[in-house]
């Protein structure tokens, strides 16, 4: 087994005294040109100015390219924007159009009817057209009525004397509210229970 010596030898100290001592005399003028020992050629400042003149001339090239590239960017997804909203209108426009030609042969036949629940089929009938083309665009009407009343989804018109069990309930609809695509369109406009 072999025995660990904890003494420092005074000789070794004194050595290590001398190592540090040498390094820390080094003058700043021994250093070596950094600029001459990369390429082993002295540096030309104007030569660095130009390549640096030439380098900051491509960079603000690509810069512009690049605002420039964006900026069509932004136009033309406005203009697709536009265009989108423009053909979503046509396909609305074009149903309602459908429905108004409904109504006028309702109206035209209103002038001659003699029979009331003719009258009645054919205005249930462009209701019903209405409402399923209305649902088809994404609007759904906001059920109220029984529920409890929400004054962030209901408008409250007037409240009324409705009982125990109604009370803080929507006893009535007076104007229903609808939402697109699950987003509020109108809030229903309600008489609350007191």
């Amino acid at each position: 087994m072999v025995e660990e010596n904890n003494e420092i030898d005074p000789k070794d100290l004194d050595n290590l005294n001398a190592e540090t001592e040498d390094n820390q005399n080094v003058a700043p003028d021994d250093t070596t040109d950094l600029g001459n020992s990369l390429d082993d050629k002295p540096i030309n400042q104007e030569e660095l100015i130009a390549k640096l003149q030439e380098e900051h001339e491509a960079l603000k090239d690509k810069y512009l390219r690049l605002f420039a590239e964006f900026d069509n960017y932004k136009k033309r997804k406005a203009k697709e924007q536009l265009e989108l909203i423009q053909s979503s209108n046509k396909t609305l426009l074009s149903g309602l159009l459908e429905i108004k030609d409904d109504f006028e042969r309702g109206a035209g036949f209103l002038e001659n009817a003699t029979d009331i629940d003719a009258v009645k089929d054919g205005i249930t009938m462009i209701f019903d057209n209405f409402s399923k083309f209305i649902e088809k665009q994404g609007v759904q009407e906001i059920e109220a009525k029984g529920l409890d009343f929400n004054p962030e989804t209901h408008e409250a018109i007037t409240e009324i004397e409705a009982g125990e069990e109604m009370k803080g309930k929507i006893v009535d609809v007076v104007v229903k509210g609808y939402t697109l695509n699950q987003v509020l369109l109108r809030f229903p406009k309600v008489v609350v229970g007191k």
